[in-house]
């Protein structure tokens, strides 16, 4: 035999999220059914597993309309293991019921009643004078049996018509706030009529959710889960309902069995990206493959901008002289530079060979008298000269 890895689960089976077990919750000994798994022989579902708390002893159930109870198996092996999570093990109670013939695909009714003379059974929501949760359509159509006229939702008061449009809001629309605040609605109406407290904390994360995304906002991504997800805990209890008839009660669960998977449906559309996952560490690098046949040339491609004036790099060393070129045309004459500072004088050079005498200049203007000067000495007296030659008679 195999277990259908297919889970049901009903409202509160799921508490772990918002921080409460079921179990341990302030109901008790409530009769609640948590999860029903189907055991499969050759495909075909031949007994239910169900989980819960506050079975009568023997357990009752009752499969859709089947006027007679379901049978307690007698091989209650499917219940040694423990129960699948979030379910605590401490408390549950596990009961393996044969199904009397196959049957066939769809949704069913599993019932479990018991009375109050059972001892550990008992009715939880709704009993010994509680109110039993009651569906946003009862809110909605019961105006009159409003326990108050106004809510808060997410921080922010609601009046009446406020509070009535929520309650109408279609669920087969999509914008998740608006699911959520209808059906916080109904169990807020719940709770303020008396009924139990134990989805208090779901209560308190659907209000956060709220403040973050008041009702018409339609959030998208992880919220937009987190807020269906806590809509269906306030749906199953509201739905949760018993009845009282001579002090029995009734506990119902939606159950899907089917024996042979049906055809593929049509993919559903696209859901909205999700937020991305912190990246994964760095795998260990791969060999390296063969070289890869050189591809085709691409073609030339077109002339990219010129990049930026890169900085100059250091001088190279000298190479060869080449040929000497042609001279090239005179460039124009380049403005005249700034003189430069005065150097220092340099060293006096040896003398130069004295130069050929210059013609003789222009004789200067005879300059003014100058003073007299004084009578030299008397000059020694010259020799006498010599006879001149006798005149003729």
């Amino acid at each position: 035999m195999a277990r259908n890895n297919l889970r049901i689960w009903l409202l509160l089976g799921v508490f772990g999220l918002a921080g409460v077990s079921m179990v341990e919750a302030s109901i008790g000994s409530s009769s609640v059914i948590f999860e029903v798994q189907q055991v499969l022989v050759d495909g075909v579902p031949t007994q239910l597993v169900v989980y819960g708390t506050g079975f009568s002893d023997p357990a009752v159930f009752f499969l859709g309309t089947q006027i007679e109870p379901l049978v307690v198996s007698l091989d209650q092996s499917a219940c040694s293991v423990s129960p699948p999570p979030p379910l605590d093990p401490n408390g549950i109670t596990c009961v393996v019921v044969d199904l009397p013939f196959p049957i066939p695909c769809g949704d069913y009714l599993l019932t479990h009643r018991c009375t109050a003379a059972d001892g550990d059974c008992s009715c939880g929501v709704g009993q010994d004078g509680g109110f039993c949760p009651r569906t946003p359509g009862y809110w909605k159509n019961h105006p009159a049996a409003w326990p108050v006229d106004s809510l808060e939702l997410g921080g922010v008061v609601y009046n009446f018509d406020e509070l009535l449009a929520f309650l109408e809001y279609d669920d087969s629309n999509d914008d998740a706030s608006l699911k959520l605040a209808k059906h916080l609605t109904a169990t807020k109406l719940n709770l303020a009529a008396g009924s139990d407290p134990v989805i208090e904390p779901v209560v308190e994360e659907a209000d956060e959710l709220l403040a973050l995304h008041p009702p018409g906002t339609d959030p998208q991504g992880s919220d937009r889960v987190e807020m269906i997800h806590i809509k269906d805990l306030l749906d199953a209890y509201n739905n949760i309902e018993c009845t009282g008839d001579g002090g029995i009660c009734l506990k119902d669960y939606d159950l899907t069995i089917c024996a042979v998977p049906g055809d593929q449906g049509p993919q559903g559309k696209m859901g909205p990206q999700g937020d991305t996952g912190d990246p994964g560490p760095q795998g260990d690098q791969g060999k390296i493959g063969p070289q890869g046949d050189q591809g085709k040339p691409g073609g030339q491609g077109e002339q990219g901008k010129p990049g930026p004036q890169g900085d100059q790099g250091k001088p190279g060393p000298a190479g060869d002289s080449g040929p000497q070129g042609p001279q090239g045309k005179p460039g124009g004459q380049g403005e005249q530079g700034k003189p430069g500072p005065q150097g220092d004088q340099g060293k006096i050079g040896p003398q130069g060979d004295q130069g050929k005498p210059g013609g003789q200049g222009e004789q200067g203007k005879i300059g003014p008298q100058g003073d007299q000067g004084k009578p030299g000495g008397q000059g020694e007296q010259g020799k006498p000269g010599p006879q001149g030659d006798q005149g003729k008679p």
